[in-house]
């Protein structure tokens, strides 16, 4: 094209088939997801009085049975604190123990890779939580959190000069909870909370979540006297999808859609 050639204006009836052409693409995408939620709302839930490997093995009631000593008060497991392992539990050859900072920037974000990579997620890979690192800070180190508390297991690497993996996690913080008994009343109590158990997805099998469950309970053992209830209920998570539109009015002036309240699940 010369210089002062006119320049083509697209028609009019290209401009209207394009459009035509967008609107299909978005009632097709929007017809795959309704699908794929229908059939996400089908699948069967599991069962909970199902046989568990672990949990059949631990001193906590089991669901959908009757305790004879269901009116009994008291722990369910009495133990005196030297009974407890002095050492961490022994895990297999090529890997071992670790406490993770989540105050140290590069920690911390081997600690979001590994949730955003292998954390909750659904059957069909649909929908995967992804916490922010603010808010893994926020959520992992409440007043009197300890450090020791936050466990993780790396892999040796054989190649030399690179980090050893961090290919499973688990964390404690103290919770203060009101108890009531018959004895003492309503009372408050120092117990460990425990979450964001995960494992590498090509571990997963390899009965490695039940080695993280017992090395925080023996390291939270030191410090409290924590035990776990008896199951009180049962609940369910539904996703539900909500347009930007919606969300973004929501927002402060001054965070990030995915520091957002609104973006977060639960």
């Amino acid at each position: 094209m010369e210089a002062g050639d006119p320049v083509e204006e697209p028609s009019e009836q290209g401009t209207a088939d394009e459009g035509k052409e967008a609107d299909r693409a978005k009632q097709q995408q929007e017809e795959l997801m309704r699908r794929q939620l229908q059939a996400y709302a089908r699948k069967g839930k599991p069962d909970p009085t199902r046989p568990h490997d672990f949990w059949d093995t631990q001193p906590v009631p089991k669901i959908g049975t009757d305790d004879p000593n269901e009116d009994e008060e008291g722990p369910l497991e009495q133990k005196h604190v030297d009974e407890v392992l002095k050492e961490p539990y022994a895990l297999p050859e090529g890997f071992y123990w670790v406490s993770m900072d989540v105050t140290d920037d590069a920690e911390l974000q081997e600690i979001y890779t590994l949730l955003y990579e292998n954390y909750v997620e659904d059957d069909d890979n649909m929908f995967r939580f992804d916490y922010s690192k603010d808010f893994l800070q926020w959520a992992l180190m409440p007043p009197g959190y300890h450090p020791d508390w936050h466990v993780g297991v790396r892999m040796k690497t054989k190649k030399e000069g690179k980090k050893d993996r961090l290919v499973a996690f688990i964390t404690g913080i103290p919770a203060h909870i009101a108890v009531q008994t018959k004895s003492k009343g309503v009372h408050n109590q120092v117990m460990c909370e425990v979450n964001f158990l995960c494992c590498w997805k090509k571990l997963r099998g390899k009965r490695l979540a039940p080695m993280l469950i017992k090395e925080v309970t023996r390291r939270s053992t030191f410090w409290i006297s924590g035990r776990l209830s008896t199951p009180l209920g049962l609940c369910s998570r539904s996703p539900s999808l909500y347009a930007a539109t919606t969300i973004a009015p929501s927002i402060p002036r001054n965070s990030s859609a995915s520091d957002s309240p609104a973006s977060r699940p639960g």
